[in-house]
């Protein structure tokens, strides 16, 4: 520690009660010629952009003089800020408190008796002043828990935590960890317990996946092996790798979700994931979208992140950019590494089309909005969200395809999406320490120098307004079409791959599931049956309307949310008979049904449109020129470095 370094805030974390889901947290806090100290906890993790309060799980909370131990007044100034007056002149002070931590998500706080997992800012109190300082945690294991991981370095044990009262048992297990700044302690989520550790190094870097709680389900060496594939090909897509280790924490918690950190991701999966193909390769495209996030997001920010305000929400536009352009490389990077099919690969991007296009909610928020407003929509759907917003991950990921396109062919496919952003990276990353930024206008800045023409009139069309996207182009560039197949037309099924029903990828801080909400009600009839427009549910034996598409029959007929549905063409309703009774019907012509709205009967009639089908599945013309086959190719080529 050099002189002007600021005294460490030194933390111990217990786990006596953890089969009650709770942990104690002790932290020594330096007071030295003060007379209070300001306390805050943050209110929101950075990459999860919600308000979400985490002092409400502190349970209680104390304070002492260091070393008298001295009962010190602490008093709750805010909803996440404490105040603690200074009597007595102490050096330090004991602040202890117990958190409750039960909710499994990338983001919060999981403890049980057998395994464990903390965030940065769902567990610790800070001084709330600019201060950089070291903040030095040590956790205390129970006996049955073999070690803690995370990406922050081993403190020095020579430099022991001289102040804290050794409270525990000869048998625990000690692992402290130090992070140069608040920052950084929040930047890194911990795992407990007893994790399968697979290691490899790329560029002589290594890298760790981690998982937990697997059940012996999970290959975790096989799967790192997949992890290796998917890294090759993101370094070779940047240029090089910006850590010195990185760290795939793999919880297997029967959730879903990744949060994305500078040498670390925390990801969710289900113990079946691994033995499953397709939810398989759901998760090996969280793995690339959230290592995306080291460049893009977390090294390459918008202005507004480049400082966290942990107190409030960090309103920006770009968000698109950072998590919908990540969205679309991740499964492409994906197919770059080896582990795609073409066909699976245009697959995903036929159910982000559908997600979107069949949504009406995007033609009411624009991209830009849906940026700006994820604190207050994207995470707290209802049931009118596919009707009034739009996901800046889906969209986001479509306006990115269609950029990609559009850059491909004003330069005769030359230059890419891919060199707008290395050459963001190159002008706005963060690089030697310093943290850049950059804001919509450098972005479309460079999108123009890198086309070689102006390409912020289709962004402004796309992005800052609710247009309708012209996938023409696109389509004509890659020798590609929308819709099913004709009659007697083979589908296409190339590499041995079936056409099965691939699972929508867990998305990046999506444990929310607010897409998969967009895409049922957007798909709410199988492509047999006709097209009624509003998702229906059995809830204890009865049919109750869910969402209620705009424009839709199931609308026009006047079918609210939550209504129930009883009878149609003057049949009884069943769960079980529903999708077979609905196919008997005609469409085009007026039918009867019967709803029960907060008790009362109301009789509406609903007029059935044809099945839609499939009108935005993705794939390949017939006959391709050369010149398509070649753009393609280019575009979707396994590099050979990715090859195993």
């Amino acid at each position: 520690m050099t002189a002007a370094e600021p005294d460490p805030i030194q933390y111990s974390v217990t786990f006596a009660q953890a089969d009650r889901h709770v942990v104690d947290v002790e932290a020594i806090i330096p007071a030295a010629g003060k007379e209070t100290l300001e306390l805050m906890m943050p209110v929101w993790t950075p990459g999860s952009y919600l308000v979400r309060e985490y002092a409400r799980n502190v349970e209680t909370i104390t304070a002492s003089a260091v070393p008298s131990a001295e009962p010190l007044p602490l008093t709750k100034t805010a909803k996440n800020r404490w105040q603690i007056k200074l009597t007595g002149k102490p050096t330090s002070v004991r602040l202890r408190y117990r958190l409750y931590c039960r909710e499994m998500s990338v983001r919060t706080n999981w403890i049980e008796r057998d395994f464990g997992m903390l965030n940065g800012a769902a567990t610790f109190i800070t001084l709330r002043d600019d201060v950089r300082r070291p903040h030095r945690v040590r956790y205390v294991l129970p006996p049955t828990w073999s070690q803690a991981v995370c990406a922050l370095p081993y403190a020095d044990p020579d430099t022991n935590d001289t102040d804290t009262e050794n409270t525990f048992d000869t048998f625990d297990t000690f692992q402290t960890f130090v992070a140069d700044s608040f920052d950084a302690l929040v930047d890194s989520p911990v795992i407990l317990g007893n994790p399968k550790i697979a290691t490899f190094h790329v560029d002589g870097i290594e890298h760790q996946l981690v998982t937990i709680n697997d059940d012996g389900l999970w290959d975790n060496q096989a799967a790192a092996e997949d992890v290796r594939r998917i890294v090759v090909a993101q370094r070779d897509f940047w240029g090089s790798l910006p850590y010195s280790r990185y760290l795939f924490l793999n919880v297997i918690g029967e959730s879903r979700g990744g949060l994305e950190h500078d040498q670390s991701t925390l990801l969710m999966t289900s113990r079946w994931s691994y033995r499953d193909p397709q939810r398989y390769r759901s998760w090996l495209g969280l793995v690339s979208h959230e290592l995306f996030h080291v460049w893009n997001v977390r090294r390459l920010r918008p202005r507004t992140l480049v400082t966290y305000d942990y107190e409030r929400e960090n309103h920006f536009d770009e968000l698109w950019i950072a998590e919908g352009v990540t969205s679309y490389y991740d499964d492409l990077l994906q197919r770059r590494a080896g582990l795609l099919t073409e066909k699976d690969y245009l697959d995903r991007i036929s159910k982000t089309l559908a997600s979107v296009m069949d949504a009406p909610g995007h033609r009411v928020q624009p991209l830009r909005d849906a940026s700006f407003d994820a604190w207050i929509k994207y995470y707290r759907p209802d049931e009118n969200a596919v009707n009034a917003r739009i996901s800046y991950y889906t969209k986001g990921a479509l306006v990115a395809w269609l950029l990609d396109a559009k850059i491909r062919e004003s330069t005769g496919g030359k230059r890419s999406l891919d060199d707008v952003m290395r050459q963001l990276y190159s002008q706005h990353g963060s690089h030697a320490g310093k943290r850049r930024g950059y804001s919509s206008a450098e972005f479309r800045k460079i999108v123009d120098q890198v086309a070689g023409q102006p390409l912020s009139p289709f962004l402004e069309e796309a992005v800052d307004r609710t247009t309708p996207l012209d996938f023409t182009s696109a389509l004509d560039w890659w020798g590609l079409q929308l819709g099913e197949p004709e009659q007697g037309e083979e589908p296409d099924t190339k590499d041995g791959q079936k056409d099965g029903d691939e699972q929508a990828k867990d998305g990046d801080e999506q444990d929310e599931s607010a897409d998969d909400a967009l895409a049922a009600s957007a798909t709410a009839n199988a492509p047999e049956t006709p097209y009624v427009g509003a998702t229906v549910s059995e809830q204890a034996g009865r049919m109750i309307v869910a969402t209620v598409l705009r424009g839709s029959p199931a609308d026009r007929a006047g079918w609210n949310v939550d209504d129930e549905l009883v009878a149609l063409g003057g049949f009884r309703v069943t769960a079980t008979l529903w999708k077979e009774r609905l196919a008997q019907f005609a469409t085009g012509e007026p039918i009867d049904c019967l709803l029960s709205r907060r008790g009362r009967l109301v009789e509406r009639q609903i007029v059935l449109e044809p099945s839609r089908g499939e009108p935005w599945k993705l794939r390949q013309i017939k006959k391709p020129s050369d010149q398509q086959q070649q753009r393609r190719e280019r575009w979707l080529s396994v590099l050979e470095s990715s090859t195993p």
